[in-house]
This record gives C-alpha cells, sequence and structure tokens, in this order.
C-alpha cells in the first residue's frame, strides 16, 4: 500500500520531533538535549529556541561538542561533561589542535591529565569572589598556573597560553558557563 505524504506533513513531523511546537509541552528540550549551536555567541540558539518555544527551559552556553558554543540543558551539564571528556588527543580532529597534540603526546601528557589540571586551574580561578571573568582574564589567570608544556607560544597573540582547543574542553570539565554581554 502506498501512502503519499505532503512536504507540509514530512515538516510538521520534523517540526514535532524536535520539539519546536510552541504549543506542545515539550517547548524545546530535545534540541537541548544533543546541543543547540550558537555563533555568533549569544546572538542565535537562544533567540531562535524563544521564537519557536513558549517558554524554553533552563539552559546554559557551554564550549560543549567539538569545543564549539552550544546551548544545553542547565541540568545535563555534569552528565555532558563525561559523555565529551576526551583523554586521548588522537580522538581529536588534528585540524582542530595542530601539531599541538603532538607535542603533548611528545611530552608523555595524555589529554585527560591535562584537561584535568586546567579545569582544576579554573575553578580555582572563578570560585574565590565568584565573579565572571572574560576568556582573556581567565586565560592569564590560568596560564602561569598550570604546566609550562601546555601553554605553547601564541604567536597571533604574543603570549604563552593554554591552547585554545584544550582551553575550550576544559572549561567544560570545570563547570564553567558562558555569559554573553548584550551590549558587545
Amino acid at each position: 500500500m502506498d501512502t503519499a505524504v505532503s512536504r507540509a506533513q514530512v515538516v510538521a513531523f520534523r517540526y514535532a520531533a524536535h520539539d519546536l511546537d510552541p504549543a506542545a509541552p515539550g517547548n524545546g528540550g530535545t534540541v537541548l538535549a544533543t546541543g543547540l549551536q550558537d555563533y555568533p555567541p549569544g546572538r542565535s540558539a537562544t533567540l531562535a529556541l524563544r521564537l519557536r518555544t513558549s517558554a524554553p527551559p533552563p539552559s546554559v552556553l557551554v564550549h560543549s561538542i567539538r569545543g564549539a558554543m552550544h546551548l544545553h540543558h542547565a541540568a545535563d551539564l555534569p552528565r555532558l561533561a563525561a559523555a565529551l571528556r576526551i583523554e586521548d588527543v588522537r580522538d581529536l580532529p588534528p585540524q582542530s589542535i595542530g601539531p599541538f597534540g603532538a607535542e603533548l603526546a611528545g611530552h608523555g601528557i595524555a589529554f585527560g591529565s591535562a584537561l584535568d589540571e586546567i579545569a582544576a586551574a579554573m575553578r580555582a580561578a572563578v570560585v574565590p569572589d565568584g565573579r565572571s571573568l572574560t576568556k582573556g582574564e581567565l586565560s592569564g589567570t590560568v596560564s602561569p598556573e598550570v604546566d609550562r608544556r601546555l601553554t605553547p607560544w601564541c604567536e597571533g597573540c604574543g603570549a604563552a597560553h593554554v591552547h585554545d582547543q584544550l582551553f575550550r574542553h576544559a572549561t567544560l570539565q570545570a563547570g564553567l558557563a558562558i555569559e554573553v554581554d548584550p551590549t558587545t
């Protein structure tokens, strides 16, 4: 038996499957379970979710999948950090870590150990007074506190700091969320 399905029916099905119907009780939860990529930061994911749902659930912006900014359920962060934890630098695409991955391996440093060290330094940097730090402030505080081998010289910045991809992955392990300044 052949069943004809219209384009409108297919779109309606996908809309409901992705939990984007404002009248439905889910309110975007399905999309947030896997993360909604947000670029430019603070300008796309939250707006898209707000426009398509009646009351978006509590969410946070974090560096998650591939170290890119994604909006996720706030309550999912511990599970997400465990699921996306990278132990071996070979699990990263070479283009995202560049020659730094081989340098880490050459020093006998496991990516997971580097993550732990940097995440611990990040937590120590933000806990004292609870104030928000910019990425530059956090990097400037964390970089001198970790093993020098984790802070290669960056020609573009003119400084030695934690490699960007390692930094991004460590923020999730540290439990840090991104706050976007709406005035910028």
